[in-house]
């Protein structure tokens, strides 16, 4: 039987190697040109679309038809500045735990400050900024728990290449290994999280913890620590729910009505009796809108629910907008635009050198490619509506600026940490 330290050693050089074995790549010197088409497409379209459905309230508003136009195209620039700063430094830059956490501290604090705003829509989600306008910070933590993720799972890594935190036998190493691996992951996923529920930010919920997922599952972590961390986190989740459900007649109105639009979407979707016409009006304006599209839509510019029928027809909408004025293959478009993105970012992930570089490359990829599809989604009538804009296409400024900077992390990492193509 080999003994505990020959184990150890064992795993040192193992960590050793795969260490030098990275510091072998080389950067292929030039972004992905094919992400850099992908999202100027995709931006170039949205901006055409966003003009076209926002032009009436545009006009209502502020007498001129281009004032949500310009905004977004102001918002779109300074991302895109961003983005290429961002792919012009090395990687080795940016991967620091060191800088995550600022990020992260800076994220939470924002997060924070959104419960003691005014109410929007009967959330307290956004902060207001002088110029841009308002924006929600839960966007900024979107991507801001990809880069946190992979900066603590490439730190951890090289710590245990450097001979700390290894692996060890048994229930106890078991326990500890997921703690290192999972579990502290999941508390620092965790306290957004926390402060988004309070927000009732269900779908910004549900899309951090996908993509939570997805940042862990592509750091090629063990089996035994998922399975050492799911048996903990279900206890635990299961705690939590039993204490709350104890709890929940005695919780005041002021908290437990915060939570009343979450069931009334859910009664949208399952055609529950009691749902109003007021409340089914908006989806079922957006189906109006893409049923009349057809095939190849009723022209651009041409069409009618943008005209003050379809309520959030320029934000959380405009795919309805899109099918009715370019028709299904329009829409096809515009989900095919976002796939080959995916796939792309997926192919910058599998040749990645590093921890860093692959949870980047996955989390990115998989961030902008959840929400749109769930976007679409929500317009078809697949899911409950949930309030999700459409990356690039949607009007939100800042929004889009924080996808940008993600993009330019993605951009960062298909220069400087791929494998070099022989």
């Amino acid at each position: 039987m080999e003994s505990n330290t020959g184990k150890r050693e064992r795993l040192i050089e193992r960590s050793k190697q795969n260490l030098n074995d990275s510091r072998k790549w080389q950067q292929t010197n030039s972004v992905d040109t094919t992400i850099i088409i992908v999202v100027v497409l995709m931006i170039a379209f949205g901006l055409v679309m966003l003009f076209s459905a926002s032009m009436s309230d545009s006009i209502i508003e502020s007498e001129t038809g281009t004032s949500y136009l310009v905004r977004q195209l102001v918002a779109n620039l300074i991302g895109i500045g961003c983005m290429v700063w961002l792919s012009k430094f090395n990687l080795k830059i940016f991967d620091r735990l060191a800088f995550a956490a600022v990020v992260y501290i800076i994220g939470v604090i924002l997060l924070f400050l959104t419960l003691f705003t005014r109410p929007i829509n009967g959330a307290r989600r956004w902060l207001s900024i002088p110029v841009f306008g308002t924006f929600q910070p839960s966007e900024f933590m979107k991507v801001a728990i990809v880069y946190i993720i992979a900066c603590y799972e490439s730190w951890l890594f090289k710590q245990r290449a450097a001979g700390r935190f290894q692996r060890e036998a048994g229930l106890k190493g078991a326990v500890k290994d997921a703690a290192w691996d999972l579990l502290i992951p999941a508390a620092i996923v965790a306290v957004p999280v926390g402060i988004m529920s309070l927000q009732t930010h269900m779908s910004g919920i549900f899309i951090i913890l996908i993509v939570s997922l997805a940042t862990l599952l592509a750091a090629g972590l063990p089996w035994r620590s998922w399975l050492t961390a799911g048996v903990i986190g279900i206890a635990l989740i299961a705690l939590f729910a039993l204490f709350i459900f104890s709890i929940w007649d005695f919780l005041p109105e002021k908290i437990t009505g915060r939570f009343g639009h979450v069931f009334t979407r859910i009664d949208i979707f399952t055609g529950d009796s009691n749902v109003t016409a007021d409340e089914l009006y908006q989806s079922n304006q957006a189906y109006i809108a893409i049923g009349s599209g057809g095939w190849t839509g009723v022209g651009l510019g041409q069409g009618k629910q943008k005209n003050r029928y379809l309520p959030e027809v320029h934000n959380d909408y405009i795919f309805s907008n899109i099918v009715e004025e370019t028709g299904f293959i329009g829409g096809l478009v515009v989900i095919v635009l976002f796939l080959i993105f995916f796939l792309v970012g997926m192919r910058i992930a599998h040749k990645s050198s590093s921890v860093y570089a692959q949870i980047v490359a996955t989390g990115i990829s998989t961030l902008i490619t959840l929400q749109a599809m769930l976007n679409v989604a929500v317009n078809v009538g697949a899911i409950p509506p949930t309030g999700i804009s459409l990356p690039f296409f949607s009007y939100g400024g800042t929004s889009n600026m924080f996808f940008l900077i993600g993009i330019g992390l993605l951009l960062n990492v298909s220069k400087f940490g791929v494998r070099e193509e022989l």
